[in-house]
């Protein structure tokens, strides 16, 4: 992971259009099976994540190797928890931009 992040994964923070408040894990935890949460920005290490080449979608992942952002489960369901897991690159660790 931590060579990945050195040829190219881009550094950067995620806010909900809504709520104006970050994409940050509950705690400021980095432990496995922690969950994603919102709240303010305050530019705390837990609420930088980074994203691999070609940035429009892909892995959304920590510094340090510390895991990826994961639907628990694979689940398809609405309000399914979003957790901090170790990387696999499976489709439930892929995420997209859009709007």
């Amino acid at each position: 992971m931590v060579d990945r992040l050195r040829r190219g994964g881009l550094a950067r923070r995620f806010t909900n259009f809504e709520s104006q408040k970050c994409l940050s894990l509950k705690g400021g935890r980095t432990a496995k099976g922690t969950p994603a949460v919102q709240r303010d920005c305050e530019g705390t290490p837990d609420q930088i994540w980074y994203t691999m080449p070609p940035y429009r979608e892909g892995e959304m992942s920590r510094s340090g190797g510390a895991g990826c952002l994961d639907v628990q489960g694979a689940s398809k369901a609405d309000n399914a928890p979003v957790i901090l897991w170790k990387c696999n690159s499976k489709s439930n660790q892929k995420w997209a931009g859009v709007g």
